[in-house]
């Protein structure tokens, strides 16, 4: 009797001390709630972390490329109409420049009334590619090369100016202003990045 006494007493005290079936589910849709918010916020974070590091490519890729063709402006002695000049492959224009640099022998000393031609165009076959050609005279010492500036153009636009700053024809430029526009991807958002500049030439 005793013993069944003990066993009534103890059965409730075993109840209160256990989880019901509906306190586990609660706890569980708690969990569930909680481990979703946790691994939106860490999807959001990386999302902004991978925007903002393309953002930053793309600004120093951006700011390579104008920096390349500032200093490449400034090295030459007039911007040329067409190269070659017979039977021409390319056409100076709003998207294509054609410097012409003075010719240099082997010790970096400029010949006298000989060029090089320098081509920053977007590529034929695919216009994100903007490439930089080299056409040395046949008495230079300067490698000819086509380089890959960046393959996320969007845009470049050469405008011609005289000193004061008016629009002119291409050949009786003093000075060239260019504007380029860079875009990339970033998880679901595309990315723009622009850069402009204005540079005169060597000898103005």
């Amino acid at each position: 009797m005793v013993f069944k006494k003990l066993m009534k007493q103890k059965g409730p005290a075993c109840r209160q001390a256990g989880i019901s079936l509906i306190e586990l589910l609660v706890v569980m849709a708690i969990s569930a709630i909680a481990g979703t918010l946790l691994i939106m916020i860490l999807v959001q974070n990386n999302g902004l972390f991978l925007k903002q590091t393309n953002k930053i490519n793309q600004g120093v890729n951006a700011n390579d490329v104008v920096n390349l063709l500032s200093q490449d402006i400034k090295a030459a002695s007039f911007v040329a109409a067409n190269y070659p000049e017979i039977n021409p492959s390319y056409t100076t224009s709003s998207s294509t420049l054609i410097l012409a640099v003075p010719s240099i022998d082997v010790s970096d000393d400029i010949i006298k009334d000989t060029y090089d031609y320098l081509i920053f165009t977007p590529d034929l076959s695919n216009s994100l590619f903007f490439r930089k050609l080299v056409f040395p005279d046949s008495l230079s010492a300067r490698k000819s090369a086509d380089t890959i500036l960046t393959i996320k153009l969007k845009n470049i636009s050469f405008v011609y100016l005289d000193k004061a700053g008016n629009a002119v024809s291409p050949t009786s430029a003093a000075k060239v202003n260019f504007s380029l526009t860079l875009k990339g991807e970033s998880g679901f958002a595309s990315e723009e990045n622009e850069a402009s500049s204005e540079v005169k030439l060597r000898n103005f």
